[in-house]
């Protein structure tokens, strides 16, 4: 990956070879243009929850510290009634990196959520550090809460089988080749 890669839809040419981290990250995209977005944040050395697209991930709650935003509806996993993430505005990797202020700052957001959504039961799950040990997506700490829909079983991964992660990295392949052919999502 450490060629000149010319942005599809801007002319432009980036010299940045993708770490061993952003291309694990991009196996586990799941849609092509989530492929899309975080490889040009990624070739661009931008993180994505960094730079949040606020016309894709509608906001529901924000304080000066944080960001919350129902997933996508192509992006939710199968199963779920409701499928939200909580972002510190600021890119740490690790939750014990949060200041007091975020703390506070981090409980508000819950509060907000838990009434806005009448959160009756679920899991939360937090990804951080390195995004091969959490099966993660985006290399920046966040908070996933899940509520299933209760008619279907809900797993969430913590760490990819060497089955899964290949077929992984064939879709990513695939996603890979679109992009390089120019290929800018609707």
């Amino acid at each position: 990956m450490g060629m000149t890669i010319p942005l599809p839809g801007t002319g432009d040419l980036l010299r940045r070879e993708l770490s061993e981290e952003e291309l694990f990250c991009l196996e586990d995209c799941r849609k092509y243009r989530q492929y899309y977005r975080m490889r040009r944040n990624f070739e661009r050395g931008r993180c994505v929850f960094c730079n949040v697209d606020r016309d894709y991930n509608k906001i529901v709650a924000e304080t000066k510290y944080f960001l919350a935003w129902e997933v996508p509806a192509e992006l939710k996993r199968k199963g779920l009634r409701l499928q939200l993430l909580i972002v510190p505005k600021r890119h740490i990797r690790a939750r014990w990196e949060l200041t007091e202020a975020e703390w506070r700052s981090l409980r508000t957001v819950e509060r907000r959520l838990a009434k806005r959504y009448r959160l009756a039961g679920g899991a939360t799950v937090d990804r951080f550090g390195d995004m091969s040990l959490n099966a993660g997506t985006v290399p920046h700490w966040h908070i996933n809460i899940y509520m299933p829909n209760r008619r279907a079983e809900v797993r969430f991964p913590l760490y990819k089988n060497p089955a899964q992660r290949k077929a992984n990295q064939k879709r990513a392949a695939r996603f890979a080749a679109r992009y390089e052919a120019g290929e800018v999502p609707a």
